[in-house]
């Protein structure tokens, strides 16, 4: 928990192959990260983990990933591509994953999540197109911005 936060220099990290979890806090306003490549191996990103990363522009995440916590990317106000390895496992995205993510212009939210909680989108002025299941309930659907082409896949 909190292992490298406010690391001011690092600009990269090479993840161990067999890491199952990235605990809490664990890159929270680590400001000169940029690129995160993260091992197949990890199944859950814990609450606030890159929080606050504000020159992270590209997040490649696992097919075995099953669970994106809590504003994991909050405030990550450069991401512009999130790309979930296919086929995956994630079945769940967490309150305010996404919040403050003013780059993402746009997202592919694997067909294996049934669970989306709430302001996950919520202040991304770039995000245009959201694609999702058709198998995702509505009521998750009401909480993406009005403003988002949803794309049905």
């Amino acid at each position: 928990q909190s292992s490298f936060e406010f690391c001011a220099k690092l600009t990269q990290f090479i993840f161990p192959p067999n890491l199952l979890v990235i605990e809490r806090n664990a890159f929270t306003d680590c400001l000169v990260l940029t690129t995160i490549e993260i091992p197949n191996s990890v199944e859950t990103i814990q609450r606030e983990a890159f929080k606050g990363c504000t020159n992270l522009r590209n997040a490649f995440l696992p097919q075995n990933l099953k669970v994106l916590e809590e504003s994991t990317f909050m405030n990550c106000s450069s991401l512009e591509q999130v790309l979930f390895i296919q086929p995956s496992l994630l079945t769940s995205i967490k309150d305010n994953a996404f919040n403050g993510c003013t780059n993402l212009s746009q997202i592919c939210i694997p067909t294996s999540v049934n669970n989306i909680g709430l302001n996950v989108f919520e202040n991304c002025p770039s995000l245009t197109e959201i694609s999702i299941s058709s198998n995702l309930n509505s009521e998750y659907i009401q909480n993406f911005p009005q403003s988002v082409k949803l794309i049905i896949v």
